[in-house]
């Protein structure tokens, strides 16, 4: 048995944090030369300033707990980015604000191009694509759910209230 500690760099110093005047989020998304282009994802993001808030993997569940689309990743997809958005609603963000997207998926041979097509539907406002990883996996929490996405978030310093 091992354990994995992540330590964020910004957790690495003592040191307090001063107060900004700039509360502006600036992020620059990044495609370097020597790099392959995808129109599904951006390479590199780079974040200064601003609030960052992860969201933790949304499955294909309701509002009650129960699994949506059970054998249909589109459904569950669809299911999947609509929790998102309540998340992002949930802090005044838009799929716009979207920096990095975590996906897990089982059978991703079978299931990737469903899932593609779907989250084209929910990004294809965006101003630049996210930077993106997806993973194949063995099995989630429950059998029945296809995928889990995680997502981080970047919104200016201070709310609009």
């Amino acid at each position: 048995m091992f354990s994995l500690l992540v330590i964020p760099l910004w957790a690495q110093s003592t040191k307090q944090p001063t107060e900004r005047k700039d509360t502006s989020a600036h992020v620059r998304y990044i495609n370097p030369p020597g790099l392959a282009v995808n129109p599904r994802f951006t390479q590199l993001v780079e974040i200064s300033g601003g609030r960052t808030i992860l969201i933790s993997g949304q499955v294909a569940y309701d509002k009650d707990g129960k699994v949506v689309g059970k054998g249909d990743i589109r459904a569950q997809s669809k299911q999947v980015f609509e929790n998102l958005k309540a998340a992002l609603d949930s802090v005044g963000a838009t799929f716009n604000d979207v920096v990095k997207l975590n996906t897990f998926m089982v059978n991703m041979p079978e299931n990737l191009e469903g899932h593609r097509e779907v989250r084209g539907q929910y990004l294809a406002k965006n101003e630049h694509q996210p930077a993106s990883t997806t993973v194949g996996v063995a099995a989630l929490v429950n059998p029945d759910l296809l995928l889990e996405v995680e997502a981080v978030v970047v919104l200016p310093s201070q709310r609009k209230e």
